[in-house]
């Protein structure tokens, strides 16, 4: 094939036929968290399922992201409790157990985090999807959809084989980003709804030579400078060794620290994650990286360039104001930006702020979830991870002080049809592309509302592609037995 460069400063790239590298009933696009969920539900319910990821590892956030801390583990079930207790086995994770953690409850608030190793993750996600007979294809990227009249009938990838056709009676979409579905014609939002700003990006990036103890120390000889939420039942148990899950705050270190010209002004807190005591090591989960478009590629290059000089006057700042910091030292970073949030599908039902505060209920409720949202009147006020710079300041309740911040528990549904993509046919998707608001997704978009969601989708995925039917036209009666039946019970 001969591509030919035109005088307009166009490139045509003739017609061409595409080798056809596989036929199965499900292929999914992505290999993270939702993608986990979505695959391994699919293959064992007996459909020859192909997964495919652009990394040569399987994890999405909890790996290519190196986010160690799994939060809202009280809404984990099905698939994500299972890879929970796997890795709990392989002494690579914290016991979750939230009937212990409820014992433990302090001043209202429960330590629903558990702490994991990135590595344990990786050989926890690959075996349970051998296990599960899923077909692996990664350091592969599903770039286009194969269409006709409507439907999606597989995608087209490209590695180092060259450019090639999967051929899928079911496709689902679990790359983020929404990536196949767009190129499918689906409908999608982007960001907050009035300006279309998202959530920041952030690089992750792992610490050494840290004295924990006088870390903790330090906080708890200034507990107002100690994120309130995080103080409670903080130290969990990984492999034997004592770790604390979440330790964010250092307001004062940090003021002073922008005072003197040592920090940017963005910065109003320093939050880690998995501090593992005795080895003196930390995931740093303060970059935020601001006005960025995590589907440009140039903006990308920009996040990656901009997370990487965050990262030295962050390291500096640590050394230099921050007491057990001395020696500290960068041992890795993610091997990809984390990009929170960018486009999310417009599904056959589309969950708005106004379901969720009167809430409404559905025939084919998939999952109820129960948790504190802001007062109706303060909807707009109160974010995750802000997309204005802001994040964990004086005026940012959620973070700074959050039983001041004005949030009134509420139940909400979402349903099976927020995972199928409106008016296209044979394409499921899950993740934080959920087809939600800006404001729903803030609070349902963490690992095991993400696997969930992906596990439904695979299992529709499956019984549908089993069935010769849409997975439109799958009866929900049949899919939440079939859920029930492989340990997903939280409806």
């Amino acid at each position: 094939m001969q591509t030919i460069f035109t005088n307009h400063g166009k490139v045509i790239q003739p017609q061409t036929e595409l080798p056809v590298y596989d036929s199965v009933d499900v292929v999914v696009a992505g290999g993270g968290v939702s993608g986990l969920g979505a695959a391994i539900a699919a293959a064992r319910m007996g459909a020859n399922t192909l997964l495919v990821e652009n990394n040569g590892f399987l994890g999405g956030v909890a790996t290519a992201n190196i986010m160690q801390s799994i939060c809202n583990c009280k809404f984990a079930d099905g698939i994500m409790l299972e890879i929970l207790e796997r890795m709990y086995v392989l002494g690579g994770a914290g016991k979750w157990d939230y009937e212990d953690r409820l014992a433990k409850i302090e001043d209202s608030f429960v330590n629903e985090t558990t702490t994991f190793d990135p590595e344990c993750f990786k050989e926890a996600a690959l075996e349970m999807c051998l296990e599960a007979n899923v077909k692996l294809l990664p350091y592969t990227r599903a770039c286009d959809v194969i269409m006709d009249n409507g439907a999606v009938r597989g995608v087209i990838i490209e590695n180092k084989s060259g450019r090639q056709a999967i051929l899928a009676k079911n496709t689902v979409d679990c790359t983020g980003d929404g990536d196949i579905s767009v190129r499918a014609g689906a409908s999608y939002v982007f960001g907050r709804e009035e300006d279309n700003k998202t959530r920041p990006f952030v690089l992750m990036f792992r610490i050494g030579g840290l004295d924990a103890k006088k870390i903790l120390g330090y906080l708890e000889d200034n507990p107002d400078q100690w994120q309130p939420q995080y103080k409670v039942n903080s130290i969990q148990s990984v492999g034997g060794e004592p770790v604390a899950t979440r330790v964010s705050g250092f307001y004062d270190l940090v003021d002073e620290a922008k005072a003197n010209g040592d920090l940017y002004d963005w910065i109003y807190y320093l939050r880690f994650e998995a501090m593992f005591i005795n080895r003196g090591t930390a995931l740093c989960n303060t970059s935020r990286i601001y006005g960025l478009d995590g589907t440009n590629a140039d903006d990308l290059r920009e996040g990656e360039i901009t997370g990487r000089r965050q990262m030295r006057k962050i390291i500096n700042f640590m050394r230099k104001y921050v007491p057990g910091c001395e020696n500290a030292y960068v041992v890795d970073t993610a091997p990809q930006l984390g990009v929170r949030e960018t486009r999310r599908i417009v599904g056959e039902y589309f969950l708005t702020n106004d379901d969720i505060y009167s809430g409404k209920t559905f025939d084919d409720c998939i999952m109820t979830v129960e948790k504190k949202l802001p007062v109706s009147e303060s909807r707009d006020l109160i974010d995750v991870h802000t997309p204005d710079p802001g994040e964990g300041g004086r005026d940012d309740l959620y973070e700074r002080d959050i039983k001041s911040a004005p949030m009134v528990l509420h139940k909400y549904e979402m349903c099976y049809r927020m995972l199928l993509a409106k008016g296209i046919d044979n394409l499921l998707f899950a993740g934080r592309l959920m087809s939600t608001t800006h404001m729903v997704e803030a609070f349902t978009r963490s690992m095991p509302f993400c696997m969930r969601l992906g596990q439904v989708a695979g299992t529709a995925a499956a019984l549908s592609a089993i069935g010769g039917i849409s997975p439109k036209e799958l009866s929900f009666k049949k899919l939440k037995d079939a859920l029930s039946a492989a340990g997903y019970v939280k409806f």
